[in-house]
Order: C-alpha cells, then sequence, then structure tokens
C-alpha cells in the first residue's frame, strides 16, 4: 500500500487507467479526515474500497459517470456528488477527462461530532445525496480552498468545515441505523468484513466488531461468512494471517518476530504454531527450504 493509501485509509483501489493527484491535505493536520483533488484520464474505470467515508465530488461539469445498480448493471449518472460508506465496495466508470475532491472521513470522527456511534457499521444514505446538495458541495470547495491555501488559519478551520459536513449529513439524510434483526446478508456485506480483515490483519479483531462493520449479528454474520467462503470468520483470519505470513518470509526482510506482529500473531511462537498446524513444517522450515 502506497503512503498517500495509508494516509486515506484505503483498503483497495483499481483503476484502468493511473489517477493524477494535484493536491492531497496530507500536511493539514486535521483531526479526523484527509482530501485529495485529482485528476481522471480521458476514459477509464475503477474499483476500490475504504475503511473511512468517502465523499466525492466532480468539480467538471462535462463528461458522464457511470455507476452499477444493486443488480450489477452499467448505468448513467448524473450525479456530481457521491457517497459511500466505509467497506463499501464502489464501482464506476467515466467517459471524459475531470477533476474530483475526494473527502474521507473518519467513523471515529463523525461519532465524536455527533455524539453517539454508527450503529450496525452499515450507514445508509438518501438517494438524493447521489445527485446533489449544494451546502456539502460548498463547504467541500472551502475545505480545499483552505488545503490549497496551506491552512493558514492552522487545522481548526478544516476541522470545523469537516464537522459541518457530517451534521449536514446527520440532518439531511441520516447516519439511519438498521436494526440487524431486520437485515438479510448479501454478498456486499461479507466483502466488507472481509476488506475490514485484510486492512486490519495485524491488529486484534473481534467477531463483534466484524459483525459491526458488516452489518449483521454475529450469528447472521458466522452463516454469510460460511455461506460465501467455506470458513467461519475465526479460521478465515487465520488462514489469511498465515497467507501473510509466507508472502513476508518470501521477502525475506523481516525476522519471524517482526512477521508474527505485522501478521496479528504478535508473537513468534504463536505463528509457528499455527504455521505447523497448518502446513506441516515450521516458518523457519518453509525459510530454510527456499535457500
Amino acid at each position: 500500500m502506497s503512503e498517500l493509501g495509508r494516509l486515506l485509509g484505503r483498503v483497495s483501489l483499481k483503476t484502468s487507467d493511473p489517477l493524477t493527484y494535484l493536491h492531497t491535505s496530507a500536511r493539514s493536520g486535521w483531526a479526523g479526515a484527509m482530501l485529495t483533488h485529482m485528476k481522471t484520464s480521458q476514459s477509464g474505470s475503477f474499483e476500490g474500497c475504504w475503511n473511512r467515508i468517502m465523499l466525492s465530488y466532480r468539480l467538471s461539469e462535462g463528461g458522464n459517470f457511470y455507476d452499477y445498480d444493486p443488480d450489477g448493471r452499467l448505468r448513467l449518472s448524473t450525479a456530481r456528488l457521491r457517497i459511500w460508506p466505509p467497506y463499501e465496495v464502489a464501482r464506476g466508470a467515466w467517459n471524459e477527462s475531470s477533476e474530483t475532491v475526494n473527502l474521507f472521513i473518519a467513523p471515529r470522527f463523525c461519532e465524536m461530532v455527533l455524539g453517539h456511534p454508527l450503529v450496525s457499521g452499515k450507514i445508509y444514505y438518501h438517494a438524493e445525496f447521489t445527485r446533489h446538495d449544494q451546502i456539502i458541495e460548498t463547504l467541500l470547495r472551502v475545505l480545499l480552498i483552505d488545503s490549497l491555501t496551506g491552512n493558514p488559519s492552522g487545522p481548526t478551520l478544516g476541522d470545523g468545515i469537516v464537522s459541518a459536513i457530517v451534521h449536514r449529513l446527520d440532518e439531511a439524510s441520516g447516519f439511519v441505523s438498521i436494526p440487524t434483526s431486520v437485515l438479510t446478508y448479501n454478498d456486499n456485506q461479507v466483502r466488507r468484513a472481509k476488506a475490514f480483515i485484510e486492512a486490519n490483519l495485524a491488529s486484534k479483531m473481534t467477531l463483534d466488531r466484524l459483525a459491526d462493520v458488516a452489518g449483521l449479528s454475529t450469528r447472521h454474520l458466522c452463516r454469510a461468512f460460511k455461506s460465501a467462503t467455506g470458513s467461519t470468520p475465526s479460521h478465515y483470519i487465520l488462514l489469511r494471517r498465515i497467507e501473510e505470513a509466507k508472502a513476508l518470509i518470501l521477502e525475506g526482510h523481516l525476522s519471524l518476530y517482526e512477521i508474527a506482529v505485522q501478521t496479528g500473531f504478535g508473537h513468534h511462537r504463536h505463528l509457528s504454531t499455527a504455521f505447523h498446524n497448518a502446513l506441516g513444517q515450521t516458518p523457519s522450515q518453509f525459510r530454510n527450504s527456499l535457500r
């Protein structure tokens, strides 16, 4: 993952053509948000997933943007403003070069501003927010100007503008929580949980936290995960950590202790036990077999 990707809280991003970053707010000192100003090529497509709420606003009016309906069909969109919840897979395409402002807001910052948690890990928006909101669009332009001019008032102004955007989202569309008891699981919810796992392999992950990210009860998450992957969440996490450990061993730059820490095992003895149980050999034996 690139340094910019780490700062953005990016889990993954694939584009058919490179994106040109004109400016980022990496040095702004803002508490809970990151802004990018970028330019796209003449045409292209993307698929991405972030661990932050993403607001994307097209500065240019020309060209067409296409997104995907719930059934996976490509459709023309007239929206200039789009909002994606964290760990929601975002896909789209465009047919003309354009400039966009993208704001990535940490969910915990939203919770701090609003004074209450974002329940169920899923944020639902009214459809109108995919079309137009003059207040949010104006605030995004002001935020870009503040960042481009070097944040002359310090980070306080930027944090205040982001807070105003969060409140606008809350009052106009609502961070509406849907009770988990009435939700049915789908592939997208499992994808959100898997994306969260990929972004947090080095950290402790609980079943409750995964269920919160997916917007499901723990029981429904286990059922959905088993149906989609053939594994329970805990077994899937273990397998992913072992695969990541194998990749780091192949790179040959880190000690086994460092690899254990980076893959969430915490101690090389735990890594060795899991590695041997899964592959029939210890990490040291695996490393020696490569020589």
